[in-house]
């Protein structure tokens, strides 16, 4: 798998700040065997040897001709694009399983009161704030990225929220945050495949598309790491 990245630059005011890699920084590399991944510390050697055992598989944004069958295309894509996340979600290459591992044992965070510091390995160390690596991941610049700017001013509240999009403990009312909850459980946590049990990060994002919020759930991502 060969990578090689380059420098993005500023089409219009509405993307400012948009995280630039140093040129020095830049490379394109072939990493073709586990044993070209590189551990600096026993953490990182524990977290590989537990990754060389886990599948990987590239996820897709979804199958257009079953949302086209099924009817919620178009909401869908009216979802993604009011919270930003055009990018994010239309990924069409595949990705390298060994990349990923690097990327996972190595992945830090470091708070301070300022600010969110991210470090993490991709070939060679790269260190971001919390804003220019969720637009790294392709959500919008305008993402809010904290979970609490949505109590505080777009009045979200949990249980009020559950209870709207519910009419049973399983059943969803709208087939579109069905399906959009689904995706989130399999394509962003990896977490359960059903809809029996919708965490937190998951409500909150249901939330922000059905308001037409430009929000990131990159928080909860890297916790999910």
């Amino acid at each position: 798998m060969s990578v090689d990245s380059g420098c993005r630059t500023n089409v219009s005011q509405e993307k400012e700040e948009v995280p630039a890699i140093p040129r020095s920084r830049l490379c394109i590399g072939i990493m073709t065997m586990t044993e070209q991944i590189v551990f600096r510390n026993d953490y990182e050697w524990e977290a590989l040897e537990l990754l060389k055992g886990m599948g990987y598989a590239h996820a897709k944004r979804f199958e257009t001709r079953f949302l086209m069958k099924m009817g919620p295309k178009k909401d869908m894509n009216r979802a993604f694009t009011a919270t930003g996340w055009d990018d994010y979600t239309d990924v069409t290459e595949p990705g390298s399983h060994h990349l990923t591992m690097e990327f996972l044992i190595s992945l830090n965070v470091e708070e301070t009161d300022s600010e969110t510091k991210i470090y993490f390995c991709f070939f060679n160390e790269f260190e971001m704030t919390l804003k220019q690596f969720s637009s790294t991941l392709g959500f919008h610049q305008r993402c809010i990225l904290d979970h609490n700017t949505l109590v505080a001013k777009y009045h979200y509240e949990r249980y009020c929220w559950w209870s709207s999009i519910f009419d049973s403990i399983v059943s969803f009312h709208n087939p579109t945050l069905r399906f959009l909850a689904k995706w989130l459980a399999m394509v962003m946590h990896h977490s359960r495949s059903d809809l029996h049990l919708c965490s937190f990060p998951k409500l909150q994002c249901l939330y922000a598309m059905a308001n037409k919020i430009r929000f990131s759930p990159i928080r909860s991502m890297i916790a999910h790491w």
